[in-house]
């Protein structure tokens, strides 16, 4: 079948792409999980991407931009009860990918 044939609803339920951005790798959001605080609502975001900092300790931040989307693709197909079970039956694929806004490039990502 081809694409363009497929109802756009049911496209959208048969995938689910976890996608960052270069321009999160480029701001302060790594630089402050690799060591800094941050306050209010912003230090519940930083701590979610301490995993990928942690990973990547010593490489750069595309890097851990790239590892904390593989994380959460993770995160997504063993969400229980409802994405856990259709990712197990194959009627839902949760992939990653990563965008960069200097070239509109979209790379998606293998898993780890």
């Amino acid at each position: 079948m081809k694409e363009d044939h497929v109802p756009r609803a049911l496209a959208l339920a048969a995938l689910g792409l976890s996608l960052g951005l270069n321009a999160c790798a480029n701001s302060g959001a790594i630089a402050a999980a690799r060591g800094g605080h941050a306050e209010g609502h912003v230090e519940s975001l930083i701590r979610s991407i301490r995993p990928a900092v942690e990973q990547t300790r010593n490489q750069d931040a595309t890097d851990t931009c790239q590892a904390n989307v593989r994380n959460v693709v993770r995160a997504l197909a063993i969400s229980k009860p409802i994405l856990y079970q259709k990712v197990q039956t194959g009627e839902l694929t949760v992939v990653g990918a990563y965008y960069s806004l200097d070239t509109g490039a979209v790379t998606y990502l293998a898993a780890k």
